[in-house]
């Protein structure tokens, strides 16, 4: 198990000075404005969640936990895992036991192996159970504490729903609650999330889950939407030199399910400014002399 998983390159010296003009499209839009907007108080709960700081190997087992809880339940997980796996506390209780030669009459009727019934059988015994180890163990707790923050969460929202009632939270409460229900496989709830998200103010992180969303659900207009809102962000931060990528990636995928020619057409029906449908072509005009699938349809 190891934890650093990030790319080997080498780091860039920090710059003496930057100076980053705003462009005139970023100027025209609501986005300045929003990131001086006060986010207000967050809850702390969310913020102590320890599942997104994992890296790695522990990342990858806990992706995998997560999976598995979302297709059984909680209990059927813990039954899974005291059938598979032998807790230390077991362990050390059953190191402990007596070993030596002499032992009482009573011992050996103990010892006597006892007729168990086919629901108590199984097909592992103690000794060829594994040791969950103390990373595996930790894993678990990580999961326990997603699930409870997330059971809490659909619970109150159920019952403002009834009331009819909105839930006053900060965006950045409504990206941590998108974020987590993403990490337990509830695509429909964390869409919800980034939406009153983005609602509040512009956070790139909720409209790159939504361009994700909008795409596996085929949804274009609504995926062109979220990659124009993306597409400013990087041009006025001039992050947007880097190809292919993360909104160009999820481009690709829709042309090459639709074909150019139609993500194009929907692109200038919805009659954006020419500026940022400028910088929209700049992914056609890759998709195109790269060749990608999806370009001759």
């Amino acid at each position: 198990m190891f934890t650093y998983s990030e790319r080997d390159l080498h780091r860039i010296p920090q710059a003496a000075r930057t100076h980053f003009p705003v462009p005139r499209l970023a100027t025209q839009s609501r986005m300045l404005e929003d990131e001086s907007l006060d986010q207000g108080e967050v809850d702390s709960t969310l913020l102590r969640l320890p599942a997104p700081s994992l890296r790695g190997t522990f990342a990858s087992a806990y992706a995998i936990l997560t999976k598995i809880v979302n297709k059984v339940g909680w209990d059927d997980l813990l039954k899974y895992r005291s059938e598979v796996f032998v807790m230390e506390e077991e362990y050390r209780k059953q190191d402990q036991l007596p070993h030596d030669g002499a032992s009482s009459k009573d011992d050996e009727e103990q010892s006597k192996p006892m007729r168990k019934t086919p629901e108590e059988a199984h097909w592992l015994s103690f000794t060829d159970k594994r040791l969950c180890e103390r990373w595996l163990d930790n894993l678990f707790m990580v999961l326990y504490e997603d699930l409870r923050v997330y059971t809490i969460w659909r619970a109150e929202q159920a019952h403002y729903d009834i009331q009819a009632m909105p839930i006053k939270r900060s965006a950045t409460d409504w990206e941590l609650l998108g974020e987590l229900a993403l990490r337990l496989h509830h695509p429909e709830e964390a869409h919800d999330a980034f939406l009153q998200c983005i609602l509040q103010n512009f956070r790139p992180k909720a409209y790159q889950r939504l361009l994700e969303y909008f795409t596996e659900k085929g949804s274009l207009e609504q995926a062109l939407s979220m990659a124009m809102h993306l597409t400013a962000y990087n041009h006025r931060w001039y992050s947007d030199s880097v190809y292919p990528s993360a909104v160009a990636k999820q481009l690709f995928k829709i042309i090459k399910i639709e074909g150019l020619s139609k993500v194009s057409n929907i692109l200038v029906a919805m009659k954006p400014p020419p500026a940022m449908l400028r910088l929209m072509q700049w992914y056609f005009t890759y998709a195109q002399e790269f060749h990608l699938p999806g370009t001759k349809l």
